[in-house]
């Protein structure tokens, strides 16, 4: 049995998967996947569900929540499964799983492998990337609640995301330039064009492939957007790599 948060909160078991039924009981099973086995206390729960619109009865709507969740894990897990995983204590709840049955927690595991072995074996990072990458299935906790701590796990999470997929690419740009890889860069630095990083990569990898004019119009292009909705200047690095293509040496 496994469980899913990067894409919808999901039970995936061997012949189905399971949706998560209830915004509040995917925000809760979104919290307690996140922290696996490590007690949510109570006091976190409630602020992440209800926030400012708290109910009349906190206790009693907590007490609901996670009823309906046992429910839900009942169908998946039957109920003693369900009861050794979904664990109360004295302080909240703890959801006693290994955390490699969790897409979020194996994607991270795979990403810091992969980073151990840049340097040593570099297909075998690349590999480790691909699976880690292939986890999502869409916006991590979609369908949850946007309470602080949802909110900041996306944002750590969606972080992870993309430095683990600059790393693919840089991977991918040390072993060979093609047309596939620059049309992989360019759609990514086209959705992600603050990621200075991606941006760079796509420079040389132009220039190694005997395109200095669009690897000099790729930088001009974001200079222009840097300065005219931020008004700010490409990094000391670009700037640096953009001399480097002019010079004929970009490294």
């Amino acid at each position: 049995m496994r469980f899913r948060i990067l894409g919808p909160v999901e039970i995936i078991g061997f012949d189905r998967t399971v949706p998560v039924r209830g915004a509040h009981q995917r925000t809760l099973l979104g919290m307690l996947l996140t922290n696996a086995a490590s007690t949510v206390t109570k006091d976190q729960i409630r602020e992440e569900l209800w926030s400012e619109k708290a109910p009349t009865n906190m206790d009693n709507a907590l007490h609901a929540a996670v009823t309906r969740l046992r429910r839900i894990l009942k169908e998946s897990l039957g109920e003693e499964g369900a009861a050794n995983r979904l664990i109360t204590r004295p302080t909240g709840y703890c959801f006693d799983i290994d955390k490699c049955d969790v897409d979020a927690h194996l994607f991270e595991n795979l990403v810091d492998m992969a980073r151990t072995r840049m340097r040593i074996d570099q297909t075998s990072a690349l590999a480790m990337l691909d699976r880690a990458l292939s986890l999502w299935k869409g916006s991590a906790l979609q369908g949850t609640i946007d309470g602080p701590i949802s909110r900041s796990t996306v944002l750590r999470l969606n972080e992870r995301r993309l430095s683990a997929l600059e790393d693919r690419l840089l991977l991918l740009s040390s072993q060979e330039i093609n047309s596939s890889l620059i049309s992989e860069l360019k759609s990514v630095a086209q959705i992600h064009p603050w990621r200075e990083r991606i941006v760079e990569l796509l420079m040389v990898s132009l220039y190694r492939s005997g395109r200095q004019v669009e690897a000099v119009q790729v930088y001009k292009q974001v200079r222009t957007r840097l300065v005219e909705e931020l008004g700010i200047e490409p990094s000391p690095l670009l700037q640096t790599r953009l001399r480097a293509i002019l010079k004929g040496v970009p490294q």
